[in-house]
């Protein structure tokens, strides 16, 4: 049998006295055996299961116990038994991963049944005596307003706008968003959603150039108040890249993931290897990229400005007029 997951790319910030490698360090040099790796969530059970260093990184599996969970099994006429567990035993799933120590790189598989990143940042901070929090930022793709510029045909755009004190009263607005922002106003409503989306009877795509314009200028909204403004929630776009694939991210959001498949084995070390083994995969595939990636945001480098194939930074919000070009 296959599963099919996700895979993840954060960067680690850690604000504790100790780096994420001591962390780890720590957590692996609590004992195997018996409970010392526990960590209790709820009616569940947070454990490192695996743990090991290559010398340039740490690669683990992080097992979640769910203590509360009832399953039962059932033949193919229908007949159905509960299936018996002894009081310190619960069904188990793990999200392997794997940490690169030079670039502060993380990656992880994304598994709904297994521990997600919040768990992740807990466990370690637990366990591993951190004293300030760990926080795993998502790892974007560069360009993804280029991206959505280059789409050959728009089907939806999704706009989300947070309406705070400093947008209602920006100045330089198109007409069409002083509108917009007046009514919210009115409503005391504190959140503004723009929804175009194509009608079968024209063709079944937006107009491009007024799409592109619509996003690009609350964008460049948020981006005249400023990196910590979060006027700009999210910015989802949908449609078909030239080739005809279908596209669907959010500008704002646009991560890095990876999908991979893996044999479920009996055994749980031939399912963890299986597992690992595709976490290995995955960065050895974009471990050039990411670890240049990292360089750059430590030395506060600017990104490579943008080519034609929508490659690289730029800030991607287009010309500023003098005017915040929204809708």
């Amino acid at each position: 049998m296959r599963r099919s997951y996700k895979i993840d790319f954060y960067f680690v910030e850690s604000g504790s006295g100790a780096d994420f490698e001591t962390i780890l360090s720590r957590v692996a040099q609590l004992s195997e055996e018996g409970t010392d790796r526990n960590m209790g969530v709820g009616d569940d059970y947070i454990r490192l299961a695996h743990a090991g260093s290559d010398g340039d990184g740490f690669w683990g599996d992080l097992l979640r116990i769910r203590m509360a969970e009832t399953a039962f099994r059932a033949d193919l006429g229908g007949q159905m038994e509960g299936i018996q567990m002894e009081s310190d035993q619960g069904f188990a799933d793990g999200s392997a991963f794997y940490y690169d120590y030079s670039s502060g790189i993380l990656v992880m598989q994304r598994n709904s049944r297994g521990p997600n990143k919040g768990h992740f940042c807990r466990y370690f901070v637990s366990m591993g005596k951190a004293e300030e929090p760990i926080e795993l930022e998502p790892i974007l793709h560069e360009g993804a307003v280029d991206k959505f510029r280059s789409m050959q045909n728009i089907k939806k755009v999704l706009v989300r706008v947070n309406v705070t004190d400093d947008l209602l009263t920006l100045d330089k607005l198109k007409p069409d968003a002083e509108r917009a922002l007046a009514m919210a106003r009115d409503a005391e409503a504190r959140e503004i959603e723009i929804l175009l989306k194509s009608s079968k009877a024209q063709g079944g795509y937006l107009h491009k150039e007024r799409a592109v314009e619509v996003v690009e200028g609350w964008l460049n909204v948020g981006k005249r108040l400023g990196p910590d403004a979060q006027v700009t929630k999210k910015a989802v776009v949908s449609g078909y890249d030239g080739s005809g694939q279908r596209l669907e991210f959010d500008i704002l959001n646009d991560k890095i993931e990876m999908a991979m498949e893996v044999d479920v084995y009996p055994d749980a070390d031939e399912y963890y290897q299986s597992r690992i083994a595709q976490i290995r995969r995955a960065w050895e595939l974009h471990k050039t990229k990411l670890r240049k990636r990292a360089r750059r945001a430590h030395s506060d480098d600017p990104p490579p400005a943008a080519t034609e194939t929508g490659d690289g930074g730029g800030d991607g919000y287009g010309d500023d007029d003098g005017y915040a070009d929204a809708i």
